[in-house]
């Protein structure tokens, strides 16, 4: 999701700042953080969601299919693919977003944590109940958790219609 037009205060970023901080002069727009709950709340919302994690040393980000349990991130991968070795135990971040491009408003929540497969047996088999399959299919799957150790989500918002630009739909209009 776009920043905010402003720049962070000295010594702080925009995410440290208070929402009243991330607001355009006479803008009317609103860049606010969202609370831990909210946040929670929102990813319970959507069904796919992205991964970030490292594949050969380079940023690499995949669509999956999750569920929030608990405190947790559940999705699957299929066994031995990119995803499956991009996050076996280690530290990945997970994206979900909302975004309504005519009105420049949406959402977006990040969550970081360490990724671990799931090996229990009696874990797998309460995990299957959740009925998720690997975004790329395969017959092989692996469970993977994501702890919500870190959670942040921001909304941008507008008080005034906001003019449609010539940009629509990704493309310039001549």
């Amino acid at each position: 999701m776009a920043g905010s037009r402003d720049a962070p205060t000295a010594g702080r970023s925009t995410s440290q700042a208070e929402p009243s901080a991330m607001r355009g002069a006479d803008s009317g727009d609103y860049l606010d953080t969202l609370s831990r709950d909210d946040c929670i709340r929102l990813l319970g919302l959507r069904a796919v969601g992205r991964i970030g994690a490292t594949v050969r040393a380079l940023p690499a980000v995949f669509p999956v299919n999750y569920v929030v349990r608990d405190d947790e991130i559940l999705f699957v991968t299929r066994s031995g693919g990119e995803l499956d070795a991009a996050t076996r135990d280690t530290v990945v971040a997970f994206e979900v977003d909302d975004l309504d491009t005519f009105a420049h408003e949406g959402w977006s929540v990040l969550v970081v944590g360490y990724c671990r497969p799931v090996s229990d047996p009696s874990e797998l088999d309460e995990l299957r109940r959740a009925h998720l399959t690997p975004w790329a299919g395969g017959d092989r799957t692996c469970y993977r958790l994501i702890p919500m150790d870190v959670v942040t989500g921001r909304r941008i918002r507008h008080d005034r219609p906001v003019t449609i630009h010539s940009r629509i739909h990704g493309r310039l209009r001549t």
